[in-house]
């Protein structure tokens, strides 16, 4: 199913659901608010959903090692999309993995009934729903059966029904602020958020691909600086790509410099965007273009073995923080306070200007701009700028 029609979707029939759900709730028992919190989840199985955004997913590791810190023999199960797999699979927290099928209708509502029954019998302490405003999630967390939901507050009055414990969203905080005070809910001896991801775990049959393409493109991590590029955006938000122009040029300048080799990547969708900017460029002995070739798992090992990401705001730039690897990242629909990367080794350009960020979860993120003039007004001039001064 396409991002869009899931969204609609969700607000209209996932807004009923709800409702009722919310209705039955209140007249069929005593409401429960803020019930007393377990004592200690050792021992206790705990489930995580996040469904949309593998970027999101990694944002969530630590929450995820804060609270296996302090509880660690308790079980931390993670509910998301098949394709989320490979990157739930590389977080060294997760015990266990369920997901739900999108590919189409029947396969989602068949996913969804045997996930259902199989949540129930996992017999939950705590679902933390950190879907934002997400009424599918929300519904699916309510039938959990687990004894605490905690989820996000929001406009709709019956996420307070459907859940004991109300997080805030905070627009402005970052992410995995955001996230980490779902841990508080349960330790409150938590201080000051640690916003370092969680480092990613190396699959051996993704590194050892990755060793045989190196080999047949004759890269030489040690000796060659490898830049990986990623020009694209999901579909959730395909305005958030920086102008395919700007890229050329960037790129066209980095080739000037001795030792440095381009790695283009993207999802199989992405292929001939990919393509069309690879046949632009000169010098292809030295431009090695991997979109639609490589797993999530395969990526991870790329970017291990990498020296720079160039990239927009997306799922990749998130693994390459993951993977320790120093980012030059552009925003612009999205704000980087609240997604962004910020250290010494990281770049984020940003234009701030007075219509952005113009995507965020109060409008389903979703937008009417048709012309991103907020990653247009960021040059390839500024860029190269960082480059000469920063990482050569």
């Amino acid at each position: 199913m396409k991002f869009s029609i899931m969204r609609r979707i969700d607000f209209t029939v996932g807004f009923l659901l709800c409702g009722f759900l919310a209705l039955v709730s209140k007249t069929g028992r005593k409401n429960k608010h803020n019930p007393s919190l377990p004592q200690n989840l050792n021992e206790k199985k705990l489930l995580l959903m996040k469904f949309l955004g593998f970027g999101s997913i990694l944002m969530t590791t630590p929450m995820i090692r804060e609270l296996k810190r302090n509880y660690p023999s308790c079980k931390i199960h993670f509910l998301t999309f098949k394709s989320n797999i490979q990157v739930c699979h590389s977080i060294p927290f997760i015990d266990k993995t369920l997901y739900l099928e999108k590919d189409s209708y029947w396969k989602f509502l068949l996913s969804f009934f045997k996930c259902l029954l199989r949540i129930r019998r996992e017999d939950y302490e705590v679902v933390f729903n950190l879907e934002f405003f997400s009424n599918f999630s929300l519904f699916l967390s309510s039938l959990s059966g687990a004894r605490q939901v905690v989820c996000f507050g929001g406009r709709h009055e019956y996420r307070k029904t459907l859940c004991q414990h109300i997080v805030s969203y905070e627009n402005k905080t970052h992410v995995v602020s955001k996230f980490y005070n779902f841990a508080r809910v349960f330790i409150s001896s938590l201080s000051e958020d640690d916003k370092r991801l969680t480092l990613l775990e190396e699959d051996h049959k993704a590194k050892e691909r990755i060793i045989t393409l190196f080999k047949d493109y004759h890269i030489q991590p040690e000796q060659d600086f490898l830049v990986v590029v990623n020009i694209n955006a999901s579909e959730m938000s395909v305005i958030r790509k920086w102008p395919f122009e700007y890229y050329q040029k960037v790129i066209l300048y980095l080739l000037e410099i001795k030792g440095v080799k381009i790695i283009l990547i993207g999802a199989k969708e992405d292929i001939s965007y990919v393509s069309q900017l690879e046949r632009k460029i000169r010098n292809k002995d030295r431009v090695i273009n991997l979109a639609g070739q490589i797993s999530i798992k395969e990526l991870i090992s790329l970017l291990k073995q990498s020296h720079l990401y160039l990239g927009n705001d997306s799922g990749p730039l998130h693994i390459a923080e993951a993977c320790e690897v120093p980012s030059i990242s552009f925003f612009g629909p999205e704000s980087p306070d609240v997604y962004g990367h910020s250290s010494d080794k990281n770049t984020i350009f940003y234009s701030n200007l007075p219509c952005s960020p113009c995507l965020n979860v109060y409008t389903n993120k979703d937008t009417r701009c048709k012309r991103n003039l907020c990653l247009e007004k960021i040059t390839p001039e500024q860029v190269i700028k960082v480059l000469q001064k920063k990482y050569f």
